[in-house]
């Protein structure tokens, strides 16, 4: 059913986490990284939220848990290019 999505997520055989694969690591293991980021809503908890804090972080973040998504399981030189 999910197919599509499954390849989706297929690692490039040259990418990080294909190497964290081949080092016999699970394919999740590299997810806990994006634990870190729950410090994001975290840290504000101590200096107090804003509305416009809160309206950019909704924005931005699930932008960058797509691009975390697409980026790490990609080969380098793969077409993900910077500038």
């Amino acid at each position: 059913m999910f197919d599509w999505l499954r390849e989706w997520f297929k690692p490039a055989p040259d990418s990080l986490a294909a190497g964290s694969v081949r080092k016999g690591k699970s394919p999740w293991v590299d997810a806990i990284h994006l634990l870190w980021s729950i410090w994001v809503f975290v840290t504000p908890v101590f200096d107090g939220y804003s509305w416009r804090w809160a309206a950019l972080t909704l924005i931005s973040y699930p932008i960058f848990l797509a691009l975390y998504a697409v980026w790490h399981p990609a080969a380098p030189g793969s077409g993900m290019r910077w500038g």
